[in-house]
Formats: C-alpha cells, structure tokens, sequence
C-alpha cells in the first residue's frame, strides 16, 4: 500500500527488518557487497569467456581486500586486554596472600594437632575461604566454565597456600602463575627479540582469561548489548568449531565471527577472504594452468602441472628433501636391496648396522625395515627410510605434489590412484579422472621409471621442482593465493557435501525419532560422520587438525542454525552470502 509519496509500508517494513537483522559481518569483511555487485554487474556486461580475446580475466577484488586488510587489531587489543587482566589479578593475588595469613596459622595448628600437613590443611580452608573464591571467580573462571578450570584454579590456590605458608616467596608464588618478562638481549630460535619466557595467553592467569573470554561474557571492545559467546551452542557442536572461534551476538543475530587471542595476522576473517578470493579466481587458475602446461618454460609447466594436481586433490605440496625422523624403538629387520644387513635395534654410538654382512650403509641410502614378531621373525609392513649414519636413526621421506615418486602413482581404467606417506607419516590418498591432468601425470611418470628417477616432476636437464618454485609460480600467477588455500577449500568442501548427503540419508530415522533428544543424536551423528570424512579426504592424523585448520567454520554454522542447508545452495553460495546468521540450533528443524 503507497501513500501520497508513492512511499509504501512494506519498503518501511524492509528497512526495519534489515536495521534488527543486519547481514553477519566478519572482520575484514570491507564493503564486499559493493564488490559482488560490482562483480556481478562486469559478468552480465562481459562477453562470453571464449569470446574474449585475452581469455577469462581474473577477480582480484578479494586480493586487494586481503592485501589493504590489517587483521592484527583484534589481536593487539585482545594482548592489551589480557596483559591488563593478568596485571590486575597480580594485585590482587598479594592482597589475597595478606588476606589468608590468618588460615595459616589455623591450618599450622590444626595439622600439629592431627598429625597431618599444613598444606593439605590449608587447601581445605582455602577452598571454604570466601576472599578466595572472589579471586578465582574474577582471575581464572569458574569451577565448570570450560575444560580445565578446576586444574587451574587448584594451581592459583597451591600457589597461594605456599605464600601463605612460608614455603614460597610472594614474588615466586605470583611468577608461576604469570608470564615472565625474558632477560634483556633474549632471542627466539629464529633471532626475533623475545618479550616474555612464555606467551601471557601460556600462564595461568592468561588461561583463564583468554577461556573465560571465549566461554561467555560481557566484552567492552564490541557495541553496546553485544556480547561474546559459545554457550548458544551444544558442547557436543562446538567440538566441531575451532576452539578460539568467538561469536558476537545481539539479539539473537550473530554480528560478528572471528577466532580470539590464537591467530596474530593469519586470523579466520583473513581466511575467510583467503577462500573467497581462491573461489573467485578458480575460472581463472583452471584455465591458466591448463595452458601452462604446455609452455616452452619447463618449469613453469611443471609448476602449473603441481597446482592442477593440489586443484583437484588438495594434497599438500610438501618438498624435496622433506623427511621425518623416526628413531628405532622396537627390535627391527633391516635391509638393502635383497641383504638383510641388520635383525634388531641398533645402540646410539654403535657401527653394527654399517658393518653387518660387510655392507657400509652411507647416509641417504635407502634401507627397508620391517617389524619382528615375539620369535623373531618379520612380521608386519615394509617401510622404506633414508638412513642418516650420524644419528644412527631413520629419515622417513614426506611426499606431496611437489616430490611425488612414479611408485606413488597407478593408473587405472578409471584416472589415477596416488598413495603416499606424507606429514606425520600418514599415508595419503588421493585420486584425480581430470583428463588433461592424468594425461601429464602417466607422461612424467612414464618418463621417470625410464630414466630411473627418483621424482616425476623433473625438468629435461635433471632440474627438480621445488616447493620455492612452486610458490613463485603462485605469487606471480595469481594474488593472495598459496598452496595451503587449495587444500583448505578441498577440506571445507568435502564436510560441507558429506554434510548434505549425510542429512539427507537421515530423513527417514529423524521423522521416526520421539523427541528432541532423539532427533538431536541423529544430527550430532550427522556432524560427526561428516568432520571424519573430512579428515579421512585430508589425511590428517587427527581430526583436530582439521577443525581448527582447514575447515571454514561458517559451513557447520550455517548447517546447525539453519537446520541444514538450503535446497540448491552450493559451497560457493554459502561462503558468499549476505544472510544473517541467527543462533537458532532446533534439531527438530532437520526433519524434512
């Protein structure tokens, strides 16, 4: 209905909607609406990408975003914040000694007369002591707030009982629970200037802050009524979120998502544009590395030929050289070629394993373990290792697209099959039927079971591609974009696929299930099964590592406040939407 403006209720009901339900925001997030408009509109205007004469044009907007971004602020204010904290709990802390010397004495008395310790005396008292849970309650937490409170908080009360009692200086008591100024002139292994032995957010004091911060509160930075929080959430969800990940909330609408105190400069708003600008730039890198794989440049083709391979697998570029040392621990056959050259554990210092059999084993050679059984005898995997004779330990290799090996890929009637132990030792897995991509791949590989070598990606004289050269390629190719990013987003999509299929598969259970509770366990199944195959696609060792790493945690965001995602919303819609994000986790709101 218009008035005699021509001004309707329903744009006024528009306005409001929007002014109480502003869409999310990240840090970092700088005017990115204006950007995909501005995008959108070059798209609809742009001829066709095979028309155009120079080929498809790249998308630098999240480049340039990313590169004039300063995503240090938050974590300077939140240092500041915790320096203040610990400074104030110091204080504190000498008062609350002054205050407890009486509880001493009792406790003396009381343990004189019981035959019994002072200090196990005085933790009782403490522990019933009122000044002392006030400065518990302000400086390290409450006793159930997170996971290690009541670790905590027993220290700080240790801490102060031996004050108390004499058995500690009050300057000592405080020092342990506090991040200690280093010695003027300390370095860090790497030479920067060392501020403190250990980070503030390493102490106790520091712990209970930054935890407390993060587990619910009111937080002076943000605008009035905004809060920070991880409680909206079920336990059980927030396994799934990386753990300094902080939402800030009003009135039910997240206005703000970002992780707190971990990340100095690579925080998730820097990531989160990081997968946009990857995701926007995709066209482009696709196209440009399927024509440099055929450029006179031989380096410039293997490299583009290595960022194909991360582009459809996201395994790790890894280097050459890489290797991780893996000491012998356990009775072990070893071998080179057919000798075996050794039948148990070799003793630092010793020479048995070059001299056995009258085999010199030099360092980099390439030796075979296998394991043996309670009779001596081999049982168990063959394991290959580069053998270092001044350690007298073994160097297993860590592969990834940079330094495969021909051994490491098979062909098959369907693409390709790449196995491989990579980071940690994990074997990796991965596949690829992109035909120009496999096509490359049985070229190098044929070529170096020909010429007996001992990586695929070689250039003609012998040259060997290198994780430097790799990221060369990248920098000079394609703005704000690394090896890492593909591996990133392979991880994000395949939670984000095994998420829907797995909600989908659910249908039938969650319509039977009675109840919330119910309903709640499929959906928390739901979630697990997902992160595993996650981590199973990563071929990570743990799934930690891909929680608070590799998986943007706007995906299961989306999919618990949102009761699953929209039909028809790809990864790429959902990681460039507007929509307010409202902290509203029904499990009933699964059921379809």
């Amino acid at each position: 209905m218009k008035g005699g403006d021509g001004h309707s209720q329903d744009d006024d009901l528009i306005k409001n909607s929007r002014r109480e339900n502003p869409p999310t925001r990240f840090k970092g997030q700088i005017d990115l609406t204006s950007i995909r408009k501005k995008r959108e509109r070059s798209q609809a205007t742009a001829p066709s990408p095979r028309k155009r004469a120079g080929g498809i044009k790249p998308d630098l907007s999240y480049a340039k975003l990313i590169r004039d971004t300063d995503f240090k602020a938050q974590y300077d204010r939140d240092q500041r914040a915790m320096l203040q904290h610990i400074e104030q709990a110091q204080k504190a802390m000498r008062k609350l000694i002054k205050q407890v010397a009486p509880l001493a004495e009792q406790a003396k008395r009381t343990a004189k007369k019981k035959g019994t310790k002072p200090s196990g005396e005085m933790m009782k008292l403490l522990k019933e002591s009122a000044p002392a849970d006030r400065f518990l309650k302000a400086y390290i937490g409450e006793e159930g707030d997170f996971k290690s409170s009541k670790s905590w908080r027993n220290n700080a009360l240790y801490r102060v009982r031996d004050a108390a009692l004499g058995d500690l200086t009050q300057k000592d008591a405080i020092k342990a629970l506090s991040p200690i100024k280093a010695p003027v002139g300390a370095k860090t292994p790497t030479g920067a200037k060392k501020v403190w032995d250990r980070t503030p957010a390493a102490s106790t004091l520091g712990k209970g802050y930054m935890w407390s911060s993060l587990a619910s509160g009111p937080e002076s930075i943000l605008e009035p009524g905004q809060f920070t929080t991880r409680n909206e959430l079920p336990p059980e969800v927030l396994m799934y979120l990386p753990a300094t990940l902080a939402l800030s909330v009003k009135n039910g609408t997240v206005q703000n998502v970002t992780d707190r105190f971990k990340n100095q400069r690579d925080t998730f708003e820097k990531k989160r544009l990081e997968q946009r600008n990857l995701i926007a730039q995709t066209p482009y890198i696709h196209e440009k590395v399927l024509r440099d794989i055929s450029s006179q440049d031989a380096m410039t083709a293997l490299a583009a030929a290595a960022t194909l391979l991360m582009q459809e697998t996201g395994i790790r570029p890894s280097n050459v050289g890489s290797t991780k040392p893996l000491p012998l621990t356990a009775p072990q056959q070893v071998s080179v070629g057919s000798a075996v050259i050794l039948e148990r554990q070799p003793q630092a210092g010793s020479d048995q394993l070059a001299r056995k059999a009258g085999r010199v084993v030099r360092a980099g050679d390439m030796v075979s373990v296998q394991p043996l059984n309670d009779k001596g005898k081999p049982s168990g995997d063959v394991v290959t290792y580069a053998w270092d004779d001044k350690a007298l330990k073994l160097e297993q290799p860590i592969y990834g697209a940079v330094n495969l090996a021909p051994e490491h890929i098979e062909v098959g009637p369907r693409g390709l099959k790449l196995k491989f132990r990579g980071k940690h030792g994990v074997e990796n897995v991965a596949a690829t039927a992109h035909p120009e991509l496999v096509r490359v791949l049985v070229q190098y590989k044929d070529n170096a079971e020909r010429n007996n070598l001992e990586q695929v990606f070689l250039t003609p004289k012998g040259k060997p591609l290198t994780k430097g050269l790799l990221d060369k390629y990248l920098r000079e190719s394609f703005p704000g974009v690394s090896s890492t990013h593909f591996r990133k987003l392979r991880g994000t999509r395949e939670v984000h696929q095994a998420l829907r299929k797995a909600l989908k598969d659910a249908q039938p259970k969650l319509r039977k299930a009675k109840g919330a509770s119910q309903k709640e366990e499929i959906v928390l199944g739901v979630i697990k099964s997902a992160f595993a195959k996650g981590q199973e696609s990563l071929s990570h060792e743990g799934e930690s590592t891909t929680i608070n790493s590799y998986v943007n945690p706007e995906v299961l965001l989306r999919f618990v406040t949102e009761g699953g995602f929209r039909k028809g919303e790809s990864l790429e819609d959902l990681i460039f939407t507007e929509r307010p994000l409202t902290l509203n986790y029904s499990p009933s709101e699964f059921a379809r």
